[in-house]
């Protein structure tokens, strides 16, 4: 994935539930299709030490793949909040990915006294890169613009033509009486 797609929305939405978690980590999950995050879970953060780190409750991570499941929605990301940190992967976050094989895309949620930062980071066996998240509105990446499909290409062709005609068809019929010509005699 070389980018995510949050939604304003969405985003206000994750900075809201950080605040109101604070001084504790909330944490939850990003569901979607393809690489746009359509609706977030929060989830019970169950840590022994929760200002410190996060740990999903099992069963109620297992509902939220099933509720994912029934929405037809693909699991895009895990969230978590950092109060009084920057959106960085912690050495723990990154051994979670590494070891026990949680979600590679991370989107932590960094709260300094009032303001909040939002940041994606794609973690691997070997690297901790950043990941850039798009708010679909004012983010014109190329690849939003998918190549159109055959059927795609044909409707466009067809609906061309028959908008052509129907305007010379228009047209014609707004056009006044041609006057008559008088013949030589």
């Amino acid at each position: 994935m070389s980018y995510l797609i949050i939604r304003p929305l969405i985003q206000a939405a994750l900075a809201r539930l950080a605040h109101e978690a604070a001084p504790a980590e909330c944490c939850g999950l990003l569901l979607g299709k393809g690489q746009e995050v359509l609706e977030y879970r929060l989830l019970p953060n169950v840590a022994a030490n929760p200002t410190a780190a996060f740990a999903v409750e099992p069963n109620a991570l297992l509902g939220c793949l099933r509720y994912a499941d029934s929405k037809g929605y693909d699991l895009l990301a895990s969230f978590h909040s950092h109060p009084g940190a920057p959106p960085h992967p912690s050495s723990s976050d990154v051994a979670a990915v590494r070891k026990e094989g949680s979600l590679p895309i991370q989107v932590i949620v960094g709260l300094r006294g009032p303001s909040t930062l939002l940041q994606a980071w794609q973690i691997t066996a070997s690297d901790v890169e950043p990941l850039p998240i798009a708010d679909g509105i004012n983010d014109l990446t190329p690849s939003f613009y998918a190549p159109l499909t055959t059927a795609q290409r044909w409707a466009l062709i067809v609906s061309g033509v028959v908008c052509a005609a129907l305007l010379l068809a228009i047209s014609f019929s707004l056009l006044p009486p041609a006057p008559t010509i008088p013949l030589p005699r």
